[in-house]
């Protein structure tokens, strides 16, 4: 299923850069922000449930104009995703805070963005192809940090959809943007799985607030 949905997206982004005129209208700028994510799927014991944990993201943008109010964004930017892991604990009337997961990714949005309002609102969604760097667990409360991405896939693909504004302050523009984002790929590795208590079905997902700069290059404002 993964494959065919990584082949599925190369074909769509070969007929848009066929469709696209060389003399096209192309954006570029920078994007930064935070990303309150979690994990959902099988708890990895009895007992277990997950919580949310704040990571960040930092990466460029580069948009490429396709028709009347209508972009191509791609996004490739570092991005830290996770989870919290609480356990019930006699004595406790909520959950506690006990292991901390932290996924680093290079991932890379391909985005459709749809403008409206002179270009100052806009609307995105698109997929999201991730690709793991660093996977740790960490003991709260005693720092103890193990290496868990041998048990993990290499790669991830998520669904994204964003709300947001773009400011002109002069020819830049500063972006604003809330986005939601939704993995479609079970995380576990089932075949090289090593890790004690990790589950053996898991997503992640997110909701980001983005701030970005964007500077058109040509074609227009």
């Amino acid at each position: 299923m993964e494959k065919k949905t990584i082949v599925l997206l190369g074909l769509l982004l070969g007929a848009l850069a066929y469709g696209t005129p060389v003399q096209a209208q192309v954006t570029v700028g920078v994007i930064g922000g935070l990303n309150l994510a979690d994990i959902s799927g099988d708890p990895p014991v009895e007992g277990a449930s997950y919580g949310s944990s704040t990571g960040f993201g930092v990466g460029a943008i580069g948009e490429f104009h396709l028709t009347s109010g209508v972009w191509l964004s791609v996004q490739p930017m570092y991005l830290r995703r996770g989870s919290m892991i609480q356990f019930e604990v006699d004595g406790q009337e909520d959950p506690q805070d006990s292991v901390s997961v932290a996924l680093d990714y290079f991932t890379v949005p391909v985005l459709a963005k749809i403008t409206a309002a002179n270009e100052k609102v806009f609307v995105t969604g698109g997929l999201n192809i991730g690709f793991l760097a660093s996977a740790t667990g960490t003991t709260v409360g005693v720092g103890e940090e193990s290496d868990i991405k041998d048990s993990l896939r290499d790669f991830d693909i998520a669904v994204d959809f964003g709300v947001g504004v773009q400011l002109p302050i002069g020819r830049p523009r500063i972006l604003i943007e809330g986005r939601y984002e939704q993995s479609l790929v079970n995380l576990a590795d089932l075949g090289e799985s090593t890790t004690p208590g990790l589950p053996t079905r898991f997503r992640s997902s997110g909701l980001q607030l983005w701030a970005g700069l964007l500077l058109p290059l040509g074609g227009g404002s």
